[in-house]
């Protein structure tokens, strides 16, 4: 995804990143995000209880065999926003990142 970056930081202990689109029908929007614990994603994207326990158990199952795993996501806010807590932002889970 193309844009120039224009804000980084943490929310408590979920790191986040903010950029600019380049799509011109998103120049009011800016994307947000967040990558962190399983847990804490599944948490700010609201899944219900049963998808949760799908993607916690594929997050299990790669730590089990040894895998570091983090939990991606992204969402959007109207550039004129100012979000001061992660739960603001509408995130939508993007899926896993199991490494070594």
């Amino acid at each position: 995804m193309a844009g120039s970056s224009i804000a980084a930081g943490i929310f408590r202990s979920s790191p986040w990143a903010i950029w600019r689109s380049d799509e011109p029908a998103a120049a009011t929007k800016l994307v947000v995000a967040t990558k962190g614990a399983p847990e804490a994603v599944f948490d700010l994207c609201h899944l219900d209880a049963a998808r949760a326990a799908i993607w916690r158990g594929r997050a299990e199952e790669f730590a089990t065999n040894g895998l570091r795993v983090l939990a991606v996501a992204h969402g959007r806010i109207d550039a004129s926003t100012s979000v001061a807590h992660p739960h603001e932002v509408e995130f939508a889970l993007d899926g896993l990142v199991a490494f070594e």
